[in-house]
């Protein structure tokens, strides 16, 4: 039994793996707000390899095109549902996302992946830097796909997920908008 549960989790990996991009998120409000997020700056920090081995040059390659992404495509989500968000203004609150992990691994059967952590947190910077909400995002990406900007879309759409259910934004529309999936 415990092979067959193995088996099938590989091939959920596979699934998702191959379809470009598999993410998950967790998250928990640390504060009370007197009112939803609705207006935060952001900043990625550099991130951090851990045990690449001898893939060190896929994983930068992986990280050299997921971070400038970050910074264009997280303003862009949020701001189409309703969230202003920009790299350099002295907004209350303050999204830091900090990639802490890149991965560089395989799952057998020479099958390889690379699985990035971005733990995230917003502060509010009238209250001594306070931490009003903290988390993570999971992704993990096959080498044989390339990062792009929607699988990158795929990021800020689960953060503001969690964001909204751990009632620290209040959306728009019920649904979360992404440029990936409409118009550009």
């Amino acid at each position: 039994m415990f092979r067959a549960i193995k088996q099938s989790a590989f091939l959920l990996l596979l699934v998702f793996t191959l379809a470009g991009c598999a993410t998950r998120t967790t998250g928990q409000r640390m504060a009370e707000l007197n009112a939803p997020v609705n207006k935060l700056s952001y900043s990625v920090m550099p991130w951090k390899a851990v045990n690449p081995g001898f893939a060190h040059g896929l994983v930068e390659d992986a990280m050299d095109d997921l971070l400038p992404l970050l910074s264009t495509r997280v303003p862009l989500v949020f701001g189409l549902n309703g969230i202003e968000a920009g790299q350099y203004d002295k907004s209350r609150y303050h999204l830091v996302l900090n990639p802490r992990t890149a991965i560089y691994d395989t799952n057998g059967g020479g099958f390889w992946y690379v699985e990035i952590f971005i733990a995230a947190s917003i502060i509010d910077r009238e209250q001594n830097s306070r931490k009003v909400w903290a988390g993570e995002v999971k992704i993990l990406n096959s080498t044989k796909t390339a990062i792009c900007d929607k699988s990158v879309d795929e990021f800020p759409k689960l953060l503001l997920a969690q964001l909204s259910d751990d009632k620290v934004v209040k959306l728009e529309s019920g649904e979360i908008k992404v440029p990936s999936e409409g118009k550009q």
